[in-house]
């Protein structure tokens, strides 16, 4: 087994070359076959120095980006390399960060790690009271949004080290974004086809972590779309659906036909979403659909239990009664969707921009 340590940089500085250097030598004193490659991200001819010295190292590849075109356009850059590779030379990768926060025995480790089993494996950082607050919260946020959505506890959801296996690469080329949040559809994609550990690695971080391109407020919108998208396209259909709600009762409907007509008018146009964009399933539609169709009988049976209860009993409007009944099962339907309907993931769709 052989590994390739992809590296995505954008002026870097001379850490960059250091990580590598020492990398390399440790993998050569565990025997470990170990080749890297550096990709150029388009940095400024300032650092073209920097790309010299890396160049020259035996084992390392560079390549070069004319423009910045983004992390997540890097790492795609990189395993496309890897896939030319013959597969006795590169059997898997690892990726790790050109700022210096992942230190070259913790590369290694995650490297031999995936060796040994076969698995992605994330390196993952504490994130104790050393951690600035920012960077706390920001991992805490999206850690829990993402076991939400996905089912899955990623403990840090923005590490950059991981170790992929081959097998796996072309799914996660295939991603259509390019910057940062690449990363988090990354893990989504890797969630759904294929087995998980995590390690934990050193935890470091310069004083106003000046290595870093990272932009709070900008790269953090994109980062949290990725997975805010799923709930936001639910949460527009339920609006779609409350609207539905307010006209039949003005209307006179009964509370049973409201619920019925109000859920069928929602439920060929969130059925074809969640398929393609929320759950990115490729099972069968038949199948999801005949499942998806009990839940709705399911839903409605206690869904209208509960409005009968609240608006002859409690005198609760009618709308808020739907929409209190909605939001308690918003949960569960959603873990049921995502575990026992669209359980089947389908391999992110390419934008032609990205090819």
């Amino acid at each position: 087994m052989s590994c390739l340590l992809i590296i995505p940089a954008y002026e870097p500085n001379e850490s960059l070359v250091d990580v590598v250097t020492q990398t390399l030598a440790q993998a050569e004193q565990r025997a470990f076959a170990l080749t890297a490659l550096v990709i150029n991200d388009g940095s400024s001819a300032d650092c073209d120095p920097i790309f010299e010295q890396l160049e020259a190292i035996e084992n390392v590849t560079l390549l070069t980006q004319p423009t910045n075109q983004g992390k997540g356009a890097a790492l795609k850059l990189g395993f496309a390399y890897a896939l030319e590779q013959p597969s006795d030379e590169v059997s898997f990768i690892v990726t790790a960060d050109a700022d210096g926060q992942h230190l070259p025995q913790d590369i290694l480790n995650v490297a031999q790690r995936s060796d040994e089993t076969k698995k992605t494996i994330l390196g993952v950082r504490s994130f104790d009271s050393s951690v600035p607050l920012r960077s706390r919260f920001g991992n805490i946020l999206t850690r829990y949004l993402f076991l939400l959505i996905q089912g899955f506890d990623i403990q840090d959801t923005q590490t950059g080290l991981r170790a992929v296996r081959r097998q796996d690469l072309r799914l996660i080329s295939g991603i259509a974004y390019n910057r940062y949040e690449y990363e988090t559809e990354m893990l989504t994609a890797l969630v759904g086809a294929t087995a998980i550990e995590q390690v934990p690695i050193t935890t470091v971080y310069e004083p106003g972590n000046p290595t870093s391109h990272f932009n709070p407020i900008r790269d953090s919108v994109r980062i949290y779309w990725v997975l805010l998208r799923y709930i936001l396209t639910i949460s527009l259909i339920s609006i779609c659906e409350a609207i539905m709600v307010v006209v039949l009762t003005a209307l006179d409907a009964t509370i049973l036909a409201t619920l019925v007509i109000a859920r069928a008018s929602s439920v060929i146009l969130f059925f074809s979403i969640a398929r393609s964009l929320v759950f990115q399933t490729s099972g069968s539609w038949f199948r999801q659909a005949v499942y998806y169709l009990l839940l709705v009988g399911v839903n409605l049976v206690f869904l209208f239990g509960f409005v009968w209860f609240a608006e002859t009993q409690l005198g609760v409007p009618r709308i808020v009664a739907t929409l209190i009944g909605n939001t308690f099962f918003f949960s569960i339907n959603f873990v049921v969707q995502r575990n026992f309907i669209f359980f089947d993931r389908a391999p992110p769709i390419q934008k032609e921009t990205d090819q």
